[in-house]
């Protein structure tokens, strides 16, 4: 399903019924809302967005996912550990908005060691954000991704 460049703010409570679906485009969507329930599509293997506010919540449940673009951290749904159970995502990952990470506790809740798939993972802060040195240091020790990632 493509509905990429659409002028939709919502996705209607019906796409939550479409267990088989296994492709969801939403390039050029902003501040696109999700019904509850988006977890129901179990089915759902590759999902593309490129703006930040167009981020689905309950990505930990699309256990099936093999394609995600990019995972903006964020104060509540969107925290790393959303990525513990996404062991089918592959290609390339772009992690934005490190600030909001904690601790390096909450970094270790990723579980990227064990994403044999991915290829490649991008760290990004945002560039408003005020410098912690040392929190950053240990976020990135925690995010150490597996070791089969290109170079």
């Amino acid at each position: 399903m493509d509905i990429s460049k659409a002028s939709v703010a919502a996705l209607p409570q019906s796409i939550i019924k479409l267990y088989l679906l296994q492709s969801l485009r939403l390039m050029g969507c902003q501040r696109l809302t999700f019904p509850d329930g988006l977890r129901n599509l179990i089915s759902l293997k590759h999902i593309h967005f490129d703006c930040e506010s167009s981020q689905p919540v309950e990505l930990q449940y699309l256990t099936a996912l093999q394609t995600l673009p990019m995972f903006s951290l964020g104060i509540s749904e969107h925290r790393v550990d959303a990525l513990k159970g996404l062991n089918e995502r592959g290609g390339e990952l772009l992690m934005c908005n490190l600030e909001n990470v904690r601790d390096k506790q909450e970094a270790d809740g990723g579980d990227l060691e064990h994403k044999e798939k991915l290829c490649k993972v991008i760290f990004e802060w945002s560039t408003e954000r005020k410098c912690n040195y040392y929190n950053d240091r240990a976020v990135l020790e925690e995010l150490q991704p597996h070791s089969s990632l290109q170079a």
